[in-house]
């Protein structure tokens, strides 16, 4: 299941493909199986010579997440090596200095042939910031950039909810007072 409006599929493609131009047919059966979408779609495939950055998918989970002031958020990053061998994948946070921090967990990660990995993007920010924050990670393997994606964070204040609490409180408070002046002058 799955609730964006856009999905990453990934699929294997056999090592001898020859290099040209396929027809992708791509079909959606959702509703309980009672409603299906279908589309056709044109992929090139580099047989035998594609490089190692050209056998990497990479994706994200979210574009924007929501994240309340000093909390954290995560950002799932997925790779998906579809080259002959082993390759390993970092990621590095730009534009957060500012209003927050940021790290990647793990450091790295390594993924086999015909495997996949993810990487963990984990903002905090600052007990100061509101709105919408963005930023860029950069997804490398072997020192070569993959991939940039801007990625962005709602922040939002906040609360503590004592002031409610409080409000709350005296207004009971003022209401059970008149009430036990009516009561006294009735009794």
């Amino acid at each position: 299941e799955e609730s964006s409006d856009q999905v990453d599929l990934f699929f294997r493609i056999p090592k001898g493909a020859e290099s040209k131009d396929y027809n992708v047919n791509v079909e959606l059966i959702y509703n309980r199986g009672h409603t299906t979408i279908s589309e056709s779609y044109l992929i090139h495939v580099n047989g035998e010579g594609a490089s190692a950055s050209e056998g990497s998918v990479v994706s994200v989970d979210s574009v924007s997440k929501d994240v309340a002031q000093g909390s954290t958020v995560a950002y799932k990053v997925m790779v998906a090596n579809f080259g002959k061998q082993k390759a390993v994948y970092s990621a590095e946070v730009l534009g957060v200095g500012v209003w927050g921090t940021a790290s990647v967990e793990p450091g790295f990660v390594s993924v086999n042939a015909g495997e996949t990995g993810e990487l963990l993007v984990k903002v905090t920010p600052n007990s100061n910031t509101v709105g919408t924050q963005g930023f860029t990670v950069k997804v490398k393997s072997n020192s070569k950039t993959l991939k940039e994606i801007g990625l962005s964070a709602n922040v939002a204040s906040a609360k503590t909810g004592f002031g409610d609490v409080r409000r709350g409180l005296e207004i009971g408070f003022a209401v059970l007072a008149i009430l036990l002046v009516i009561l006294g002058l009735i009794i």
